[in-house]
């Protein structure tokens, strides 16, 4: 039903709360002191999914805190049957994944930069990896050399270098041992 029968002081110190004010209270009661308000009823409350598959549930949400920030909050709700005739209880695990989901957004955000001057440059860009397959192929390389990128992915770079500049292994070797 939502009455919290336990809690650990790290729940305490982030809600700021000595565990006797917590203890028998409903989750939906700590919840809203917290800013992050929740129903039992509601069909996104990982109690009542938990309750009514029986298995694990891990849910993601996005709450106000008082300071005016937006956090996010990554909830496992996991049913334990004590006994046949006791239970279930409900173990929740929340965490904080404010700043993880923030780093991955602002990645996908500069790759999407990366690819855009990647996509747009006039020039051939070819990347190769140390043993020398194409990791990289650029809009214009594909224009200069005409493959397309699927073509020349995990490929060796000697298919686009012409016999008559030799070996191009020892220029890769050369610049791997000594960066110039």
């Amino acid at each position: 039903d939502g009455t919290i029968q336990d809690v650990n002081k790290v729940f305490l110190n982030n809600c700021c709360l000595a565990r006797d004010e917590v203890l028998g209270r409903k989750c939906y009661e700590i919840r809203a002191l917290s800013g992050n308000p929740c129903r039992i009823e509601t069909p996104d409350c990982p109690l009542k999914k938990a309750r009514e598959t029986g298995e694990r549930v891990e849910t993601t949400q996005r709450y106000g805190r008082l300071g005016g920030d937006e956090r996010e909050l990554s909830r496992l709700m996991y049913p334990i049957v004590a006994t046949e005739s006791v239970g279930p209880y409900f173990v929740e695990i929340s965490t904080d994944v404010t700043e993880y989901r923030n780093l991955i957004r602002r990645l996908k955000a500069e790759r999407k930069r990366f690819s855009t001057i990647l996509d747009t440059a006039t020039d051939a860009v070819v990347s190769i990896s140390r043993d020398h397959k194409i990791i990289l192929f650029n809009n214009a390389a594909q224009r200069i050399f005409g493959y397309s990128s699927e073509e020349v992915l995990n490929k060796d770079l000697n298919m686009l270098i012409p016999p008559q500049y030799g070996d191009h292994y020892r220029f890769v070797r050369q610049f791997l041992e000594t960066r110039k």
